[in-house]
């Protein structure tokens, strides 16, 4: 798995990585069947609302929470189109369409996060795991050099500065 993390997506021949499928067998073969899906939660179609469904309530008077997994440019449009009809005195559609506009940005932020974190395979720094690591670098040679083996050091001499 952290081998094909590593895998640039220009070299992928126009797929996508997706890794939950390891994921999911992995889970469900260390800890079992029963216990695999409260480990690996599926979030994505949980709690969401159709936007018909969420202008009817916002109709009603009644504040409406966005989802993350919302289609955020559908639920606008809806949301616009009910607002224009009904009129929005309270401002609840409105302030629903802020959140909706947040939303996007947040998923957008996260999106170019993920793209290229440092420490990432393909990011632009070292440390992920699954990522090469770096080997040594050249740098300047250290004063003194280095003794053959068996040598005794300077400070253990007969004579040496701070022997008594």
């Amino acid at each position: 798995m952290n081998v094909l993390k590593g895998i640039p997506p220009q070299m992928l021949g126009g797929k996508t990585l997706d890794l939950s499928p390891m994921a999911e067998m992995g889970t469900e073969n260390m800890f079992g069947p029963e216990l695999a899906p409260h480990i690996l939660v599926d979030k994505r179609n949980m709690y969401t609302v159709p936007a018909d469904v969420e202008n009817e309530i916002m109709h009603n008077g009644m504040p409406v929470e966005v989802h993350e997994a919302d289609n955020d440019t559908e639920h606008m449009q809806s949301h616009m189109k009910a607002a224009a009809i009904n009129g929005d005195p309270q401002a609840i559609y409105k302030t629903h369409m802020g959140l909706h506009m947040q939303a996007m940005q947040s998923k957008r932020e996260k999106e170019m996060g993920q793209k290229g974190l440092p420490g990432s395979p393909g990011g632009d720094g070292p440390g992920a795991a699954g990522a090469p690591r770096p080997g040594a670098q050249p740098g300047a040679p250290r004063p003194g050099g280095q003794q053959p083996p068996g040598a005794v050091q300077q400070d253990a001499m007969p004579g040496a500065p701070g022997r008594g």
